[in-house]
């Protein structure tokens, strides 16, 4: 079995909101521009995406809010993909 390196605090165990995001986010203004996005928090959602999408309950939750917000969503996939594709131009 591998262990993680590096443990991540449970959300119920998290403090504020702002705290939740920074440990599973990462909050943009937090990521030195060129780094992408590395926190063990935020690969954790990137690995579970797909099944939380898939989730009956969870996946309508996201369908939804993603729904009822698409200048929100597409403003952040935007950001998002720059500093991804940023980061891959900077060799990262």
């Amino acid at each position: 079995m591998i262990r993680p390196r590096t443990t991540v605090a449970a959300p119920a165990a998290v403090g504020d909101d702002h705290q939740l995001e920074q440990l599973y986010l990462e909050c943009w203004e937090d990521v030195p521009e060129g780094a992408g996005f590395t926190a063990p928090g935020r690969q954790i959602l990137h690995c579970t995406f797909g099944s939380v999408l898939t989730d009956a309950t969870l996946g309508r939750a996201v369908r939804d809010c993603l729904q009822a917000h698409p200048d929100t969503y597409t403003e952040i996939l935007a950001v998002h993909f720059e500093k991804h594709l940023r980061a891959l131009q900077a060799g990262c």
